[in-house]
């Protein structure tokens, strides 16, 4: 878009999901985040009549599964501390433990005799 020119962006769609950032006047700037899932692997904008349209896209994959995730205690602790269970869920619902889907690596800088670190995602 020429940002000598307002728009509107009521209407603009990415993967169906909203990505409206409404009406931008002449030389503002304004962003919109949106987050979706793209399973085909073709990003789709679509617009409706009253998408004018928008100067960019930018894009940014969220973690893989092959992701390293690290876990640590943010208090200071006299002694060891321990992770007795660890779930790791996919949204604020907490319905599916990412960990029990996906194939893990579980390791850790050191475990307490007779507790190894994959104790801690056994679900019990």
């Amino acid at each position: 878009s020429n940002p000598g020119f307002g728009v509107n962006t009521t209407g603009c769609l990415i993967e169906g999901r909203d990505a409206s950032a409404g009406t931008v006047g002449n030389y503002e700037r304004t962003t919109r985040e949106v987050t979706v899932d793209v399973a085909d692997a073709l990003l789709t904008f679509n617009a409706s009549r009253e998408c004018d349209s928008i100067s960019a896209i930018e894009i940014f994959a969220l973690p893989s599964p092959l992701t390293m995730w690290r876990v640590t205690n943010g208090a200071t602790v006299p002694d060891r501390w321990h992770v007795h269970e660890f779930e790791l869920h996919d949204s604020d619902a907490c319905a599916q433990n990412v960990i029990a889907t996906r194939q893990t690596i579980i390791f850790a800088s050191g475990h307490a005799e007779g507790a190894p670190a994959g104790n801690a995602v056994d679900n019990d």
